[in-house]
């Protein structure tokens, strides 16, 4: 009597169990990418799976010589593939020698292949040698990137399905680029960024994007007024679309010019932030004014500072913008309910930008027994304990 086979290949599994198969694979801490090029070999079921989590994510710092070379054989495979790109969610590119990316230029048009990139940073360094001006501040323009590759960039920036951009080090960016940001959900933008002049706000192209303003987190680490009166000017198209804004002022120098820039964003283009984070700057008490909260009191439910105290200053009063802050936050109507206090101590010699390098304070200084630190606890308790204003108040 003849039996019927059972046995049944690789290819009649589900495609959802090859799927938590290969899920599986990719958490594993070490060899996760030796493991899943493996699987690829198991069966065709296996491959696309596979490729998809191998490609998720790509990070490269190309000033790095080893990564350099593996940079440009993965450029060559996605343009050779180019279904593998369409795998790419999150692209992260770094260079401490931007001269570096015009090595790159025929590589950077695998990012034509990326059409549902959803995550993108792109940082550059300083230029360094002896070969340098004595007036170049080693910062790369971006009319210095080849032509070809600016197209590339700009093919990514202008992507329908990107979600999050992180920039920074680029000098002279054009207006135009940056009012296609206006798009994106996320935007963080990192020290030494800087834009052309040549917005022209009232064209048919702006006005098409300023009245379709997307963004809903700004993030801006040590940048200029410059910058930041650009954003506020798209922003002013739709003030209550913004409901997150990240701050790290400069650490010095243009402390003030910063502030008066970030309160009219605030006044002008986030009428309706819902959170906001500031990162105290230690040498500078007080750093926080002329910003006024009160405008927005009846909509933001989140404030988070993040203070530094400090050895080389004898007299903290580092939580005097948090005070502040909450002093602009007390009324019956003030909708806050979350403050979280992130603090930080630090002592040693002063570094060049004004900030301190060692995390031990000198000769065993213990803040919490200072009567000056602990006023200023004790003048933060007060404020808290308002009961009209900070009832429902949750300290995180």
């Amino acid at each position: 009597m003849a039996f019927p086979s059972h046995r049944r290949s690789f290819h009649d599994i589900p495609e959802e169990v090859t799927s938590a198969i290969v899920a599986q694979v990719n958490r594993l801490p070490l060899s996760r990418i030796s493991v899943l090029k493996s699987c690829c070999l198991v069966s065709h079921a296996f491959v696309r799976p596979a490729q998809a989590r191998i490609f998720e994510t790509i990070n490269f710092d190309i000033s790095r010589t080893s990564r350099f070379v593996v940079f440009q054989s993965l450029c060559r495979s996605l343009l050779k593939n180019r279904a593998l790109g369409l795998h790419v969610r999150d692209l992260q590119v770094r260079s401490d020698t931007p001269d570096l990316y015009e090595l790159h230029i025929p590589a950077f048009n695998a990012f034509r292949t990326m059409q549902g990139l959803t995550k993108f940073t792109f940082i550059c360094g300083r230029r360094t040698g002896s070969g340098m001006d004595a007036n170049d501040d080693g910062l790369v323009g971006w009319e210095q990137f080849a032509r070809t590759v600016q197209a590339n960039l700009d093919f990514l920036f202008a992507l329908p399905s990107l979600r999050t951009l992180e920039v920074g080090g680029i000098q002279n960016f054009p207006s135009s680029i940056l009012l296609t940001f206006m798009r994106i959900h996320h935007l963080l933008i990192d020290a030494h960024f800087t834009v052309d002049a040549g917005l022209a706000a009232g064209s048919a192209t702006s006005l098409k994007v300023l009245s379709s303003i997307k963004l809903k987190s700004l993030t801006l680490r040590e940048v200029g007024k410059e910058l930041i009166s650009a954003l506020t000017s798209m922003l002013a198209y739709n003030p209550t679309t913004l409901k997150r804004l990240d701050l790290a002022p400069v650490k010095v120098v243009g402390v003030d010019e910063f502030s008066s820039s970030v309160w009219g964003l605030i006044r002008l283009g986030g009428r309706a932030l819902e959170e906001f984070e500031w990162e105290s700057v230690s040498s500078r008490p007080n750093g926080f004014k002329p910003i006024d909260l009160g405008s927005i009191r009846a909509t933001l439910k989140h404030l988070t500072v993040s203070i530094t105290y400090s050895a080389n200053f004898a007299e903290p009063q580092v939580l005097n913008d948090l005070q502040t802050l909450l002093r602009q936050l007390s009324s019956p109507d003030a909708a806050l309910e979350v403050v979280t206090i992130k603090a930080s101590f630090a002592g040693g010699s002063s570094s060049s930008d004004g900030g301190s390098t060692s995390a031990d304070f000198n000769g065993g200084f213990d803040p919490t027994n200072d009567p000056e630190f602990l006023d200023e606890w004790s003048e933060l308790d007060k404020i808290l304990s308002h009961k009209k204003g900070f009832q429902e108040t949750r300290s995180a």
